[in-house]
């Protein structure tokens, strides 16, 4: 008697990455790296497998803290951890030096009403005007041409997981009442100052009612991020010290309506899980908090302000640092931030990366879903994003390849030349529960299968443990040459209880070619074995 075929059908990946290795929802999936279901296809969003490619642009003189864009002009501003300022375009993604300031750090930087300012050890430098031809950097600013005391240098917490880096101390915001607000401690108490400027020649060339210590919080409290909530400031307020063995209490949050210095509420103190807030991003009137511990904890937790005293847990990633303030950014429901892939199964560099993730999807039907949508090439394993800027749905990545001292500056969407691809995905695992045969996998791709770029089915076996993998022929132009529905049958691929299904793509891509995505559904035969 001829056994039974029992068949499973992949039909979709909105689910996003699944909580639990083994246990999925419908339309969850296990992995993935460098995927995004909302790539654009005839100008709607895929909802396919589709690889995000991403190539480097440049070199970089240290971690690249911050990256800022301005209405004046295509021109990317980046300030690294060194004090150089640079700009870049996403056209070319080559980095142009300005100048390079003195005891600075990339403590914090902004776009403020026609300038960009620079927040250094002591004062507050700024370029501009941008809507000038000679746009000029004014190294002091804050001090020679405000009269302000100077800032304060303190030393704030360490991440070593992001390749060892402190965060910056005078983190910059610019807020929705028109004013400029960055963050210092004095004698141990946490302030923000306010730069507030008018238009009387050219924007932005007048003072008007610039503030040193426009709010100041309780002694030993430090602001480490500033976000809008409507017309309030939230302000995140680390406790403690910067020093590693230090017991640290737990991370407060402070709104304020920028009114009255002596008028903020207190929320989140017992309650808050972390001792530090790294990173807030407001996207659509949602309030995001991204969590953590300093040193060497490597996880990130990521809540949402839901309102009165509560916060809503979004995602807890145990596998990931927490992403700096300046790697944080949203396209409306679609919050977007750095992060570190790592997973014990994989093997070889796809171990480890520097990568973009993102919960949710720029279609408000979509649930708020983790995916990891954008790679680091292979040949820059290991690599930490410090960070990062979507610019017209184009992504824009900088940090420091673990291991020392090298830095590099990536983006997607790049038009010519050559790069390495480093895009996964993974499966949820399907429970069999006793022993079978897988007999046959159909892959359906969106355009003809390339000459330099091989997508590899790849088939896992019993958790990983037992039986291991199996390696189905690589899907390229040579094996294939222009099919588009691919059926394979592979030999002797048996398991004892369970199986999980990934692809892989790796060569190189290049030009403007799209790469190709995996269209849904992927049919999946097997059959059930004797025990």
């Amino acid at each position: 008697m001829a056994k039974e075929i029992n068949q499973i059908r992949i039909e979709s990946i909105l689910g996003g990455m699944s909580t639990y290795e083994n246990f999925s929802t419908s339309d969850e999936f296990q992995l993935s790296l460098g995927i995004d279901a909302d790539m654009i296809g005839n100008n709607r969003s895929a909802g396919y497998i589709a690889p995000v490619i991403s190539g480097v642009g440049s070199t970089l003189n240290a971690n690249p803290l911050w990256f800022v864009t301005t209405p004046k002009n295509e021109q990317i501003f980046i300030y690294d951890s060194s004090g150089y300022v640079s700009t870049t375009t996403t056209l070319s993604y080559s980095r142009n030096d300005i100048t390079r300031l003195a005891t600075a750090y990339g403590n914090g930087s902004a776009y403020y009403d026609n300038y960009v300012y620079f927040a250094t050890n002591s004062t507050v430098a700024r370029f501009g005007p941008l809507n000038q031809d000679s746009p000029t950097m004014n190294t002091d600013f804050w001090g020679s041409s405000l009269g302000k005391a100077s800032l304060t240098y303190t030393s704030y917490p360490y991440q070593f997981y992001s390749g060892g880096q402190n965060l910056p101390n005078h983190v910059m915001h610019r807020h929705s009442n028109g004013k400029l607000y960055f963050a210092d401690v004095v004698g141990n108490q946490g302030v923000l100052h306010c730069i507030s400027t008018k238009k009387t020649t050219i924007e932005g060339d007048t003072d008007d009612g610039s503030t040193y210590n426009a709010i100041d919080f309780p002694p030993g409290m430090w602001p480490t991020a500033i976000e809008s909530y409507g017309s309030d400031l939230a302000i995140a307020l680390f406790e403690g010290s910067s020093g590693e063995e230090i017991s640290q209490t737990r991370a407060k949050l402070v709104f304020w309506d920028t009114t009255n210095p002596d008028n903020y509420y207190q929320i989140i103190n017992v309650e808050f899980p972390d001792s530090l807030i790294y990173s807030m991003k407001n996207a659509n009137g949602v309030l995001y908090v991204f969590s953590g511990e300093q040193w060497n904890h490597n996880y990130v937790r990521i809540s949402r302000f839901v309102g009165g005293y509560s916060f809503e847990q979004v995602a807890y990633l145990e596998e990931t640092p927490a992403p700096f303030p300046g790697a944080v950014d949203a396209i409306l429901n679609k919050i977007i931030f750095s992060g570190l892939f790592s997973s014990g199964s994989l093997t070889g560099a796809y171990n480890k990366y520097g990568c973009v993730l993102s919960i949710g999807s720029k279609n408000s039907g979509v649930s708020k879903v983790l995916n990891s949508i954008v790679a680091v090439p292979t040949d820059q394993p290991f690599f930490a994003i410090k960070s990062l800027d979507v610019v017209d749905e184009t992504f824009i990545v900088g940090g420091e390849k673990f291991g020392g001292g090298e830095y590099y500056l990536y983006g997607n969407g790049i038009g010519s030349g050559s790069y390495t691809v480093s895009n996964f995905w993974r499966s949820q695992t399907y429970r069999i529960g006793q022993p079978f045969k897988i007999l046959s996998i159909r892959t359906n791709l969106t355009s003809s299968p390339m000459s330099t770029c091989d997508i590899i089915p790849r088939i896992y076996f019993d958790d990983d443990t037992t039986a291991g993998y199996v390696d189905l022929t690589s899907i390229n132009s040579t094996n294939y040459s222009t099919k588009r529905n691919i059926v394979q049958r592979p030999e002797n691929a048996k398991g004892l209880y369970n199986f999980c299904l990934d692809y892989r793509w790796t060569g190189t891509y290049t030009g403007v070619e799209d790469i190709p995505n995996i269209a849904l559904p992927i049919t999946i035969e097997y059959e059930l074995l004797d025990d």
